[in-house]
């Protein structure tokens, strides 16, 4: 067996050592091989050794060894914004990131990561060693940071994101058309009285989701009083949807639906839901977005606009390996399709309301 490696960021004879399997399943209290089966995606880990392993990897700045030869693999970088929990550990990302690293690998190329805070990203898109770079999410990454960072001239993709007003490439989910398939669901279900838990403003992909919502009820013809649209409350907060929910019960409005802008938050809106001693569906329906991993497993199991999550990170990278291939690409944004997947967590409310009068004139 090899000897251990220096701790993470202790030099041996003047020269920084790389972080090593082992250094991170020493700060994650895991063996090796759990740590080499987190990092490649195959199941078998725990969430509670999912979360201490991307702890350990954000902490000491794990980089994957590249396989080969300088001359076989190319490198490419991924940056994520630092989240309130590590973003290995985010079921969304999770498998966006799988994604990724499959396709990377399946045409040749490394993937090493990088998790900004407080970072100018121009400077860590220059100055690190990718050749090209996968900006994914990024909440607190402006438009004027990703303009300033690509004049640089180093290719990149958004990834689960996009900038106003500039030509950058970008992959994100067709999140307008999910947030109208979940109203029209609860719709045609006999809903009228709606509630929707918004995200975060400064998230462009959960604002088109409120969007979508918002153009389905025009179009389906609800009035006004037959929506509450409550702003977050849980900025900064691992769990979303409680206080949301519970601001929305408090208000006097007496919601017999729910539409939760992404699963962690209909999650909160369950908690928030049965402390209030209402039964889902029969009191209450919700439907959420994403159909992270958890949601076949809630009680009940939640209904929620689904995105291949995996399949947007294959094509993210591809995207990228074109555009390092022919730097004279035109730039686009690619739209990843949602769909609606059905479970227990919506039915009929307990008095249906004939369809809006609103929509049925307009069929006439």
């Amino acid at each position: 067996m090899a000897e251990d490696a220096p701790a993470a960021g202790k030099p041996k004879g003047g020269v920084m050592r790389r972080v090593t399997l082992r250094n991170i399943a020493r700060e994650a209290r895991v063996s090796p091989s759990t740590v080499s089966l987190y990092l490649r995606g195959i199941p078998g880990v725990s969430s509670d050794a999912q979360s201490r392993i991307g702890a350990a990897v954000e902490k000491l700045g794990y980089r994957p060894r590249p396989n080969g030869t300088p001359a076989q693999r190319r490198l490419v970088g991924l940056i994520v914004e630092r989240l309130p929990l590590p973003v290995f550990s985010d079921l969304f990302y999770a498998e966006v990131m799988q994604g990724l690293q499959e396709q990377a690998s399946r045409l040749g190329f490394s993937l090493i990561f990088s998790a900004i805070d407080r970072q100018n990203l121009a400077d860590v898109v220059e100055d690190e060693q990718g050749e090209g770079w996968l900006i994914l999410g990024g909440g607190n990454i402006t438009d004027a940071e990703i303009g300033a960072a690509y004049a640089k001239g180093i290719p990149f993709v958004l990834v689960d994101n996009y900038a106003r007003n500039l030509d950058i490439p970008s992959v994100v989910p067709d999140n307008s058309t999910g947030g109208y398939l979940a109203i029209q669901h609860l719709v045609e279900l006999g809903h009228r009285r709606i509630a929707i838990l918004c995200g975060p403003p400064k998230y462009k992909t959960l604002t088109d989701r409120l969007n979508g919502a918002l153009w389905a009820a025009r179009e389906l013809g609800l009035a006004p009083d037959q929506l509450h649209v409550q702003p977050p409350l849980s900025s900064g907060r691992p769990k979303k949807g409680v206080l949301e929910l519970q601001a929305v019960l408090e208000s006097g409005f007496a919601p017999t639906a729910v539409f939760a802008v992404s699963d962690k938050t209909a999650f909160g809106a369950y908690e928030a839901a049965q402390s209030a001693g209402l039964c889902i569906p029969n009191d209450l329906s919700i439907i959420g977005f994403d159909d992270i991993a958890n949601s076949l497993h809630a009680e009940p199991p939640l209904t929620t606009i689904r995105i291949p999550k995996r399949e947007f990170g294959i094509v993210a990278m591809q995207k990228l390996v074109n555009l390092l291939n022919d730097k004279s690409t035109i730039p686009t944004k690619t739209l990843i399709y949602t769909s609606l997947l059905i479970r227990q967590s919506t039915a009929p409310p307990k008095e249906r309301l004939p369809f809006p009068t609103a929509l049925s004139e307009e069929s006439v």
